[in-house]
């Protein structure tokens, strides 16, 4: 009897680790991309191919239950729905180029996963959106796409732009101000910089 109760307590434990790890995944990285892999073959072998992409990412594998786990515990509601779905693959970074660079070269080679959410910062947005992102024409567009998608969160589009927080701010809540307006004033700045 003993012994069963200690397996299960190890077994609780490791579960917990597991979860702790993926959630600091989750919070040391700005963004994130969610596959889903229906088959895709061994994990390891899937796992050293994403990150043979590129050298700036870290890639993890979620078992449904630890999806789970970890979006709950992050506040991430919208994402329990698609871990629930199967086993996925986490690829986080805080280069956006990065992620950009292996969703591109991932949708060539890997025939049976779908990318079915991203996350930038603490928005949490749509496969669909995600890969449009990533697969912008040019930094700067993504970067505005990126901006109009974070708007709602004004310091991540502080974070975004860089400069003084207090004069994006004030910036974008000017009622009259188009998002264009902002991106050619933040864009003229670095240029006199």
């Amino acid at each position: 009897m003993q012994s069963r109760a200690d397996a299960r307590q190890i077994l609780a434990i490791q579960k917990a680790v597991r979860v702790y790890e993926i959630s600091q995944f989750l919070i040391q990285n700005r963004y994130a991309a969610v596959l889903q892999m229906f088959g895709e073959g061994y994990w390891a072998d899937v796992r050293r191919k994403l990150e043979s992409y590129s050298e700036n990412v870290d890639v993890a594998y979620i078992a449904p239950w630890v999806g789970k786990e970890v979006a709950s515990s992050q506040g991430l509601e919208d994402l329990i729905p698609i871990f629930e779905v199967s086993e996925s693959a986490l690829i986080v970074s805080n280069e956006f180029d990065a992620i950009s660079e292996v969703l591109k070269k991932a949708k060539k080679t890997l025939q049976r996963s779908y990318l079915v959410a991203g996350k930038l910062d603490r928005t949490i947005v749509s496969g669909a959106e995600m890969f449009r992102l990533a697969t912008g024409p040019n930094e700067f567009e993504s970067r505005v796409e990126m901006l109009s998608v974070l708007l709602q969160n004004q310091r991540s589009a502080v974070q975004l732009l860089g400069g003084s927080s207090q004069e994006l701010v004030r910036t974008i809540q000017h009622p009259g101000l188009k998002l264009a307006t902002l991106i050619d004033m933040h864009s003229w700045k670095d240029e006199q910089s």
